[in-house]
Order: structure tokens, then sequence, then C-alpha cells
């Protein structure tokens, strides 16, 4: 149990639990859980106490290489008030819910193979979001001794629409040195900003 504090005035008591089964390497559940009654602003009324955060996974390992997993989450949050924001309406959209399923299949030993579909919504959201990610691993690449990892995912919702594509490289030296680089770029297309493409 706990408490935020802003300028020692009380904003948001909370209770939070996180619990997790496992029957060897075959069968998991995961789930953390918190309620709490936060304040409201100006645009946000509060909405009382109750859940903000859900998060439930269960994952099934039915032969060695081949994963399975089923994903829930709830999270309800009161945005930051920002005048600016008031006319896109987006200080309404406090609360965001999600299903997917992924699938995790190691092709040969050093390879392995990984998708996650699902469909998610926000307050106010006129359809529910789908989502998808498609991804391809390598652990140590051949004469380069590097663990990589290339995905590309995408989104569609009444909001805006989007693609991410990344590319990572990581390697550990020992047990006291780690590097990982990550670079990628991502394109959003939404009706209050256009097109916003962005690489790093």
């Amino acid at each position: 149990m706990g408490a935020n504090l802003l300028k020692w005035h009380m904003q948001d008591p909370f209770i939070f639990l996180e619990n997790m089964i496992n029957y060897k390497r075959f069968f998991s559940i995961y789930h953390s859980f918190q309620a709490d009654r936060p304040q409201g602003n100006p645009a946000v009324p509060s909405p009382g106490a109750g859940i903000s955060q859900s998060f439930f996974t269960v994952r099934l390992v039915p032969i060695q290489r081949f994963e399975i997993s089923l994903n829930d989450t709830y999270f309800r949050n009161i945005p930051t008030f920002d005048a600016t924001l008031i006319g896109t309406g987006l200080l309404d959209r406090y609360l965001f819910q999600g299903v997917s399923a992924g699938l995790r299949v190691q092709v040969v030993k050093p390879i392995a193979l990984y998708t996650e579909m699902g469909t998610s919504s926000r307050s106010g959201d006129a359809k529910r979001s789908i989502n998808q990610l498609y991804g391809l691993s390598f652990v140590k690449v051949p004469w380069l001794g590097v663990n990589a990892d290339v995905h590309y995912s995408k989104f569609a919702s009444s909001f805006a629409a989007g693609t991410y594509r990344a590319v990572s490289v990581s390697r550990t030296f020992g047990d006291r040195i780690h590097i990982n680089v990550l670079g990628g770029d991502q394109s959003v297309i939404s009706a209050l900003a256009g097109i916003r493409p962005r690489g790093f």
C-alpha cells in the first residue's frame, strides 16, 4: 500500500498486488494489479476509487521450441491537464483496454520467429485499434558473436495509424559489460498532426 503526494498533499492513495504461478517450463500465469483513487483536474473529474492497472499474461510452452502467450491489459489514468489539449478531446481519453495473443517459434536453435496481434481501445474511441507485431531474432550471429533482433509493428485506430521498424544488436563481455545498439524509424499519421516520421 502507498500514496502519491504533491506538496505534501494526498493525491493518489493506492494498493498494489503482484502474483505469479509457474509449472516447470510448460505453463505460467502472471498478474499485477493496482487500485487507487486519483484526483481529477479542470478538464477530467476524478473517476473515484477503482482499478487503475491490471496486467494479466498466460504463457504456454507445449514443446521446447513453441511458445504461446495471451495478454490482457487494463489501464486507467487521469492525464496531466494542459489547456492546449482541450480542443483535441484527448483529455477525455483516460481509459485503455487491450487484448493480444502472441506466438514464438524457434525455427532452428539460433533463430526464432515471433508475432503478436491484438486490439485495444481508449475511452471515447469510435473503433478499436488493430495492433500487429512481427519479428525475427538471432542468438550468437555467426562470426560476430552478437545477438540481433529485427521487428516491424503497425497499428490503425480511429485517432491515428502508424508503423515502427527497428533493429537491435547486443553483446555481453563477461559479467560486467553489456552493449546494446538500437536503430529504427517510425511514422505516425493522424488527423491532428499529419504525417510525423522520426528516425533514431
